[in-house]
């Protein structure tokens, strides 16, 4: 590829990343490429910045992403929220992404879904959660609206998804909630989504057919599928016009503290990333039902371990712990929740619990992925599952985790 051409695909795969969160990238395009639309002669930048080593001095950058449904006479609430995590000097990145239902303390309001606190106080106290949830210092934010969100996707041209039968019998994904400005109909199946439809992809959680909900890893995971959409489909040369024109809408109505400066220099360390240097997380979660309202608990070991991957990605480092999903198949009530926490002792970071498709699994299963043979044999001997069941899965199925375990009835008493 030549220069220009990753130049282009790596400064707008983080662009990518930032519609998903608030749409920043198309800042540092535009700073760095002054005659692309929407660009004010007021923010012209002096060459001599280009002199220096960018982000000097700065060891880790931390950005607060923040995706909002405001409303005429509502603030509303933060729907996506995520950090972009930036080591200038190794030129790597990583995303984490924050469901939206976790619990944590809201300073002057209590204990609440973090989602909350956008509509308590804006960005400022929702960064100060972010801040106290992580134990680290966020040094910037960007907040975009879903209506920036759904203009830029049609600005880029739209996306095709293949989106996922969740409700089962080909329905797809269905919600109406016309109140909170969403209502969802998408067929399952390859298709090409507008801006409208792709906020209802990434914004689906709640289904019209009882019991078909999914959880927040899944709803990230969607997340990350059209971040890999856009990357692939509409971040290349052939459509910088498009590009350019979304990249300039961006900086008309992003609302960000970024200096002018940091995101020049942010934009000389972007162009310059190499291929996989960008990770894409989740904090693990569990469920916490209180007073008969659904929250998600954040799990302290598991956030342990994606605070270490980060920083060991952030450093260059390839070790990694173990990505498991721990599904209930013995019906036993709460197996899923204690398995992952015997398995969370062990340094495994459980990434999702649930129920599996059915209650009559015997044996304890254990699917693994390519490669992660010995780290199915360690988890078995963590539950104490001497007979179970070790079988590589298909990757595609696996997705995002290492292991994927289905507590039988061996083991179902802890």
């Amino acid at each position: 590829m030549n220069r220009r051409g990753r130049i282009v695909d790596v400064v707008l795969y983080c662009m990518a990343a930032m519609i998903i969160g608030a749409g920043v990238a198309g800042v540092y395009d535009v700073v760095v490429h002054p005659g692309l639309p929407g660009n004010s002669t007021s923010h012209r930048i002096s060459p001599f910045v280009f002199l220096r080593p960018p982000l000097e001095g700065i060891e880790e950058l931390r950005i607060l992403l923040v995706g909002s449904d405001d409303r005429a006479n509502d603030r509303g609430r933060s729907d996506t929220l995520m950090v972009f995590y930036l080591n200038p000097r190794n030129k790597r990145a990583a995303l984490l992404s924050i469901p939206r239902d976790v619990r944590v303390h809201i300073p002057g309001h209590g204990d609440d879904k973090i989602n909350h606190a956008y509509g308590y106080g804006g960005v400022p106290l929702v960064k100060r959660c972010v801040e106290e949830l992580l134990g680290e210092h966020i040094d910037y934010y960007a907040h975009a609206t879903f209506q920036m969100f759904v203009d830029v996707v049609d600005k880029l041209g739209g996306v095709d998804i293949n989106v996922p039968d969740y409700e089962g019998e080909g329905r797809g994904m269905n919600y109406d909630c016309p109140g909170d400005n969403l209502i969802i109909h998408l067929r399952p199946g390859p298709q090409h989504l507008d801006g409208y439809k792709a906020m209802g992809f990434v914004r689906y959680r709640k289904s019209n057919v009882p019991g078909k909900s999914i959880n927040d890893e899944q709803r990230a995971a969607n997340q990350h599928m059209f971040l890999k959409a856009i990357v692939e489909q509409k971040l290349r040369p052939a459509n910088w016009s498009r590009v350019a024109q979304a990249a300039g809408y961006i900086m008309r109505t992003l609302d960000t503290d970024i200096p002018w400066q940091v995101a020049v220099d942010l934009a000389r360390v972007l162009r310059k990333m190499p291929s996989g240097g960008l990770l894409t997380t989740t904090i693990p979660i569990y469920d916490d039902w209180r007073n008969g309202v659904y929250y998600a608990r954040a799990s302290a070991g598991g956030l342990a371990d994606v605070k270490e991957q980060i920083r060991r990605h952030l450093l260059g480092e390839t070790t990694a712990p173990v990505v498991v999903e721990v599904l209930n198949g013995s019906g036993s009530p709460g197996a899923a929740r204690a398995a992952a926490r015997l398995l969370e002792e062990k340094g495994f970071r459980i990434a999702s619990t649930g129920n599996a498709p059915s209650f009559d699994h015997a044996r304890t299963v254990i699917q693994y992925a390519k490669d992660k043979q010995q780290a199915a044999t360690k988890a078995a001997e963590a539950l104490n599952a001497a007979d179970a069941e070790c079988q590589e899965g298909d990757s595609r199925s696996l997705g995002q985790f290492d292991l994927r375990i289905i507590v039988g009835k061996d083991i179902s008493k802890f």
